[in-house]
């Protein structure tokens, strides 16, 4: 889970919706401070507006945290070199290993 979640954040930094979409579940679900999306179609649409707004993306994991089925990941997340935004993201998987459920906070 962790090794899918690394890949989810270089996917998300090098704006490659094609790679998220192959790590979602279909039936996934985005929650964060701005935005609430149900299903990939909906959670891909949310992913590919902040791409279009974002000209570069920047992730630092600091630390990540794994109970059964859920990691709880501690990040800095950087968009245009602008100033860094802590973000704590709460992920889910299902029981082949995709991601079916985020919940990003900012903290």
């Amino acid at each position: 889970m962790k090794i899918t979640a690394i890949k989810y954040f270089e996917a998300f930094e090098k704006k490659d919706i094609n790679s998220i979409r192959e790590i979602f579940d279909i039936n996934v679900t985005l929650r964060d401070w701005e935005i609430s999306a149900l299903g990939i179609d909906a959670v891909l649409a949310a992913t590919a507006k902040t791409f279009y707004f974002a000209e570069t993306i920047s992730i630092q994991i600091i630390n990540i945290f794994q109970d059964h089925a859920f990691l709880v990941c501690e990040l800095k997340v950087t968009i245009n070199g602008l100033n860094p935004i802590h973000v704590v993201d709460i992920i889910e998987f299902n029981s082949i290993g995709k991601i079916c459920v985020i919940r990003a906070f900012k903290g």
